[in-house]
């Protein structure tokens, strides 16, 4: 046989196992903190909750005002405990929803309890009799040092074509 043929030293062979395993550590690590994000959470004065459970608090009615040129004029009435810093609008037809606007800081200043607004979107809207429109309310939350919007869907308020002025 041939003598001459050497292999691979135990040493450099420890090291590349240790190299590959801290690879692949590393790569499951990134790929399983998409899955962890951090959750928003909002202080009501009580400690902070996730940002779920106080959409669920939100308690807000709205009127829906289309003038001549189709431009789209809303009014929001915040009736619960929970500010509103924003509105989205959007249009739905059989069954699908499609984006009028994001207003998310419309307000000047949060919608506090009892407080009533009056925003307008910049595009033009149409609906036709069998489209309604909906409303979905914007709350802010934290997520470490930041806030951001977070739209509660399932405080929406639907507004038929018939109800609008």
């Amino acid at each position: 046989m041939n003598a001459k043929k050497r292999g691979l030293s135990p040493v450099i062979a420890t090291i590349l196992l240790i190299a590959i395993a801290l690879v692949l550590a590393a790569i499951i690590f990134l790929w399983a903190r998409g899955f962890l994000a951090e959750k928003l959470q909002k202080d009501l004065g009580e400690g902070p909750e996730p940002i779920e459970v106080v959409c669920e608090k939100v308690d807000f009615d709205g009127e829906a005002r289309i003038d001549l040129s189709n431009k789209l004029y809303l009014t929001a009435i915040n009736k619960g405990n929970i500010p509103i810093y924003g509105l989205i609008a959007k249009k739905k037809s059989r069954g699908s929803l499609t984006l009028i606007q994001e207003l998310p800081y419309a307000f000047t200043t949060s919608l506090l309890s009892g407080e009533t607004a009056s925003i307008s979107t910049t595009s033009v809207v149409n609906i036709l009799p069998d489209e309604s429109l909906v409303i979905v309310p914007v709350i802010l939350g934290e997520s470490g040092e930041q806030t951001k919007a977070y739209p509660c869907e399932k405080k929406s308020l639907e507004i038929a074509e018939k109800d609008i002025l």
